[in-house]
Protein backbone atom coordinates (compact mmCIF):
# COMPACT_ATOMS: atom_id res chain seq x y z
CA UNK A 1 0.00 0.00 0.00
CA UNK A 2 1.04 3.37 -0.51
CA UNK A 3 0.30 6.36 1.48
CA UNK A 4 -0.49 9.70 -0.46
CA UNK A 5 -0.03 13.15 1.75
CA UNK A 6 1.72 16.48 1.27
CA UNK A 7 3.39 17.60 -2.19
CA UNK A 8 3.39 20.05 -4.36
CA UNK A 9 0.19 19.21 -6.66
CA UNK A 10 1.08 22.36 -9.43
CA UNK A 11 4.69 20.86 -10.14
CA UNK A 12 5.00 19.15 -13.79
CA UNK A 13 7.23 16.61 -12.04
CA UNK A 14 6.13 14.40 -8.78
CA UNK A 15 7.93 11.86 -7.29
CA UNK A 16 6.23 9.92 -4.45
CA UNK A 17 7.66 7.72 -1.86
CA UNK A 18 5.62 5.99 0.75
CA UNK A 19 6.44 8.43 3.05
CA UNK A 20 4.88 11.39 0.87
CA UNK A 21 1.75 12.16 -0.99
CA UNK A 22 -0.18 14.86 -3.53
CA UNK A 23 -2.85 16.49 -3.35
CA UNK A 24 -5.00 15.62 -6.70
CA UNK A 25 -7.47 18.84 -7.44
CA UNK A 26 -10.79 17.37 -8.32
CA UNK A 27 -9.92 13.76 -10.00
CA UNK A 28 -12.48 12.31 -11.67
CA UNK A 29 -11.43 9.13 -13.73
CA UNK A 30 -8.27 6.40 -13.74
CA UNK A 31 -7.07 4.27 -16.18
CA UNK A 32 -5.15 1.33 -15.41
CA UNK A 33 -2.02 0.46 -18.56
CA UNK A 34 -1.54 -3.11 -19.46
CA UNK A 35 1.60 -2.96 -17.14
CA UNK A 36 -0.23 -1.95 -13.78
CA UNK A 37 0.99 1.78 -13.64
CA UNK A 38 -2.15 3.94 -13.13
CA UNK A 39 -2.99 7.22 -14.62
CA UNK A 40 -5.30 9.58 -13.27
CA UNK A 41 -7.36 12.19 -14.87
CA UNK A 42 -6.13 15.32 -12.16
CA UNK A 43 -9.16 17.24 -13.52
CA UNK A 44 -8.56 20.77 -11.95
CA UNK A 45 -4.89 20.86 -12.28
CA UNK A 46 -5.33 20.37 -15.98
CA UNK A 47 -3.09 17.43 -16.39
CA UNK A 48 -3.21 13.50 -16.45
CA UNK A 49 -0.61 11.67 -13.37
CA UNK A 50 0.74 8.38 -13.85
CA UNK A 51 1.31 6.42 -10.46
CA UNK A 52 4.52 3.63 -11.39
CA UNK A 53 3.67 0.96 -9.89
CA UNK A 54 6.89 -0.52 -9.30
CA UNK A 55 8.97 2.63 -7.84
CA UNK A 56 5.88 4.55 -6.19
CA UNK A 57 6.41 7.62 -7.91
CA UNK A 58 4.08 9.81 -9.57
CA UNK A 59 4.77 11.86 -12.50
CA UNK A 60 2.92 14.50 -15.38
CA UNK A 61 2.34 12.20 -18.58
CA UNK A 62 3.70 14.70 -21.46
CA UNK A 63 1.29 16.03 -23.94
CA UNK A 64 -1.69 17.24 -22.00
CA UNK A 65 -1.80 20.23 -20.13
CA UNK A 66 -4.69 22.62 -19.76
CA UNK A 67 -3.38 25.91 -18.21
CA UNK A 68 -4.33 26.55 -14.64
CA UNK A 69 -7.36 29.23 -15.39
CA UNK A 70 -8.82 27.21 -18.29
CA UNK A 71 -8.41 23.56 -16.26
CA UNK A 72 -11.53 23.67 -14.50
CA UNK A 73 -13.98 23.18 -17.88
CA UNK A 74 -10.68 21.73 -19.86
CA UNK A 75 -9.08 19.26 -17.72
CA UNK A 76 -9.54 15.88 -18.37
CA UNK A 77 -12.83 14.90 -16.78
CA UNK A 78 -12.79 10.82 -18.03
CA UNK A 79 -9.76 9.06 -19.71
CA UNK A 80 -9.84 5.35 -20.90
CA UNK A 81 -7.30 3.81 -22.99
CA UNK A 82 -7.84 2.54 -26.44
CA UNK A 83 -8.49 -1.41 -26.62
CA UNK A 84 -4.34 -1.85 -27.59
CA UNK A 85 -3.16 0.38 -24.85
CA UNK A 86 -1.58 2.81 -26.88
CA UNK A 87 -3.73 5.53 -26.70
CA UNK A 88 -5.51 7.90 -24.00
CA UNK A 89 -9.18 9.11 -24.79
CA UNK A 90 -9.48 12.43 -23.26
CA UNK A 91 -12.82 14.03 -22.84
CA UNK A 92 -12.87 17.43 -21.52
CA UNK A 93 -16.37 19.94 -21.31
CA UNK A 94 -16.16 20.67 -25.15
CA UNK A 95 -13.81 18.18 -26.64
CA UNK A 96 -12.45 14.61 -26.99
CA UNK A 97 -8.34 14.23 -27.96
CA UNK A 98 -6.21 11.62 -28.26
CA UNK A 99 -2.75 11.21 -26.61
CA UNK A 100 -0.69 8.87 -28.11
CA UNK A 101 1.11 7.30 -25.01
CA UNK A 102 4.37 6.45 -26.62
CA UNK A 103 4.95 9.90 -28.52
CA UNK A 104 3.04 12.21 -26.60
CA UNK A 105 1.00 13.53 -29.64
CA UNK A 106 -1.98 15.01 -28.68
CA UNK A 107 -5.17 15.89 -31.34
CA UNK A 108 -8.50 16.82 -31.40
CA UNK A 109 -10.72 13.54 -32.56
CA UNK A 110 -13.96 15.32 -31.51
CA UNK A 111 -15.53 18.69 -30.29
CA UNK A 112 -14.85 22.06 -31.96
CA UNK A 113 -14.50 23.42 -28.90
CA UNK A 114 -17.87 25.42 -28.54
CA UNK A 115 -20.92 23.75 -27.10
CA UNK A 116 -24.28 22.71 -29.04
CA UNK A 117 -25.35 19.46 -30.80
CA UNK A 118 -23.81 18.26 -33.52
CA UNK A 119 -25.34 17.34 -36.79
CA UNK A 120 -25.37 13.81 -38.06
CA UNK A 121 -22.75 13.35 -40.78
CA UNK A 122 -20.67 16.82 -39.91
CA UNK A 123 -16.70 15.77 -39.51
CA UNK A 124 -16.35 15.69 -35.64
CA UNK A 125 -13.52 17.92 -35.02
CA UNK A 126 -15.45 20.93 -36.76
CA UNK A 127 -19.04 20.09 -34.87
CA UNK A 128 -19.68 21.35 -31.49
CA UNK A 129 -20.26 19.11 -28.59
CA UNK A 130 -22.59 19.46 -25.42
CA UNK A 131 -20.86 18.56 -21.95
CA UNK A 132 -18.95 15.17 -23.53
CA UNK A 133 -18.18 13.40 -20.24
CA UNK A 134 -17.16 10.22 -21.21
CA UNK A 135 -15.48 8.02 -24.10
CA UNK A 136 -13.96 5.17 -25.65
CA UNK A 137 -12.91 3.25 -28.80
CA UNK A 138 -14.22 -0.05 -29.45
CA UNK A 139 -11.98 -2.91 -31.35
CA UNK A 140 -13.24 -1.60 -34.36
CA UNK A 141 -11.59 1.97 -34.39
CA UNK A 142 -15.27 3.73 -33.11
CA UNK A 143 -15.53 6.42 -31.18
CA UNK A 144 -18.12 6.58 -28.67
CA UNK A 145 -18.92 9.63 -26.99
CA UNK A 146 -21.23 10.43 -23.96
CA UNK A 147 -22.48 13.98 -23.95
CA UNK A 148 -24.14 14.54 -20.63
CA UNK A 149 -26.29 17.68 -21.52
CA UNK A 150 -26.49 16.36 -24.94
CA UNK A 151 -28.02 13.38 -23.27
CA UNK A 152 -27.29 11.70 -26.16
CA UNK A 153 -24.65 8.76 -27.22
CA UNK A 154 -22.72 9.47 -30.31
CA UNK A 155 -19.81 7.69 -32.19
CA UNK A 156 -17.14 9.13 -34.29
CA UNK A 157 -16.56 6.44 -37.43
CA UNK A 158 -13.10 5.80 -38.95
CA UNK A 159 -14.44 8.24 -41.58
CA UNK A 160 -14.10 11.42 -38.79
CA UNK A 161 -17.71 11.78 -38.97
CA UNK A 162 -19.56 12.27 -35.69
CA UNK A 163 -23.68 10.35 -35.74
CA UNK A 164 -26.21 10.18 -32.49
CA UNK A 165 -26.48 6.30 -31.77
CA UNK A 166 -28.77 6.55 -28.93
CA UNK A 167 -31.40 10.22 -28.69
CA UNK A 168 -30.46 13.27 -28.26
CA UNK A 169 -33.97 14.35 -26.74
CA UNK A 170 -34.84 15.53 -23.91
CA UNK A 171 -38.39 14.13 -24.97
CA UNK A 172 -40.25 11.83 -22.34
CA UNK A 173 -41.69 9.37 -24.76
CA UNK A 174 -39.51 6.47 -25.06
CA UNK A 175 -41.28 5.12 -28.74
CA UNK A 176 -38.16 2.98 -29.37
CA UNK A 177 -34.68 1.94 -27.86
CA UNK A 178 -32.83 4.53 -30.35
CA UNK A 179 -34.92 6.97 -28.76
CA UNK A 180 -34.54 6.27 -25.47
CA UNK A 181 -33.28 8.83 -23.39
CA UNK A 182 -30.54 9.36 -21.19
CA UNK A 183 -31.12 11.63 -18.09
CA UNK A 184 -27.69 11.98 -16.48
CA UNK A 185 -24.41 10.22 -18.36
CA UNK A 186 -21.36 10.02 -16.72
CA UNK A 187 -19.00 6.71 -17.90
CA UNK A 188 -18.73 4.58 -21.53
CA UNK A 189 -17.14 0.95 -21.64
CA UNK A 190 -16.50 -0.91 -24.94
CA UNK A 191 -16.41 -4.65 -23.50
CA UNK A 192 -15.06 -7.35 -25.54
CA UNK A 193 -16.84 -9.88 -26.77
Amino acid sequence: AYEIRNCDWSSDVWLFRSALTARFNGPHNLAVLPGGDVLIGDTWNGRVRRFHSKTATVSTLPGFNAPPPAARANGPYCIALSPDGTRLVISDLRRVQELELPTGRLRVVAGNGSKGVPTDGAVATEAPLSDPRAAAYDRRGNLYILERNGHALRVVGSDGRIRTVVNGSRSEEHTSELQSQFRISYAVFCLKK
